[in-house]
């Protein structure tokens, strides 16, 4: 196991990233986690400024996460530990361990498993890692230690669509763009999570979405303008599983898929 190209790093949790709860909102935690994520690619010579070198850019295509305990709240400290876990094909594995208050085992709330490749800046295609860097190197300072899937499974729509679903209809706006000019990754998560909370009628005011497991797989990028319409419905064999699938205006593209597990939960009572 090598833990000397980890990176961990503590975060206080902002107000404004906190969902009516209280909590982080899943979204803001991604954000955090891969702003780790960069500081631990500084270490590998491959951070985002570093690859514009070579006009280069990551691009996430998938992410899962389990949640084990709550999620922080307002001026709590989020611990994130982060680390390569190598390369395979073109393919770039990275683990994120995420801890309350200290990096320590009591104190682990979730685990995430992302998955990575390298593109071109201008067209967002593919390129050979050996491009880049050195495969051997790399995998030489990277920890094979999986934090959550060994390998991350392909979504695909269900065989049989939910009797009941929601839809969500978005228009992308500056705010949502990335340095890549596209939707960005967390965003994706954020519309999914949206989705989701209309399937269940979330009421903000008496409820939270207690979030136990979130996967995503980008298919497709989504730019300035774009209309995305996000549709989510039950599983029909497990009412705590939602499936979410995100598409472009014209339906021909998948934009994204996703599933989560969750609880909905009531608020305490102000005093209580």
């Amino acid at each position: 196991m090598n833990t000397s190209c980890h990176s961990v790093e503590s975060y206080p949790v902002k107000f404004q990233d906190c969902d009516p709860s209280g909590r982080i909102h899943l979204h803001r935690l991604m954000d955090y986690a891969q702003d780790c994520d960069d500081r631990n690619c500084r270490l590998l010579g491959v951070d985002g400024k570093s690859l514009l070198k070579h006009k280069a850019c990551w691009i996430m295509v998938g992410y899962a996460i389990r949640l084990i305990a709550g999620l922080p709240g307002s001026d709590e400290i989020l611990v994130v530990d982060s680390w390569s876990r190598g390369l395979d094909g073109i393919r770039f594995y990275r683990e994120n361990n995420y801890y309350l208050g200290k990096q320590a085992e009591a104190n682990l709330i979730g685990m995430a498993t992302s998955e990575w490749i390298l593109a071109s800046t201008d067209r967002h295609r593919p390129l050979r890692p050996a491009a880049i860097l050195d495969p051997d190197e790399f995998n030489a300072l990277s920890d094979p230690r999986v934090a959550n899937l060994e390998i991350i499974e392909r979504l695909s729509p269900p065989a049989n669509p939910p009797a009941t679903s929601c839809c969500l209809d978005y228009r992308i706006g500056l705010g949502d763009l990335d340095l890549n000019i596209h939707l960005h990754n967390t965003h994706y998560a954020r519309l999914a999570v949206d989705a989701a909370a209309r399937l269940v009628k979330l009421d903000p005011r008496r409820q939270y979405l207690q979030i136990s497991s979130f996967h995503i797989q980008y298919n497709a990028e989504v730019h300035y303008n774009d209309r995305l319409i996000v549709t989510s419905g039950f599983d029909p064999c497990d009412p705590s599983l939602i499936h979410i699938a995100g598409r472009l205006e014209d339906g021909a593209a998948s934009s994204f898929l996703a599933r989560m597990t969750y609880r909905l939960n009531s608020l305490s009572p102000p005093g209580i």
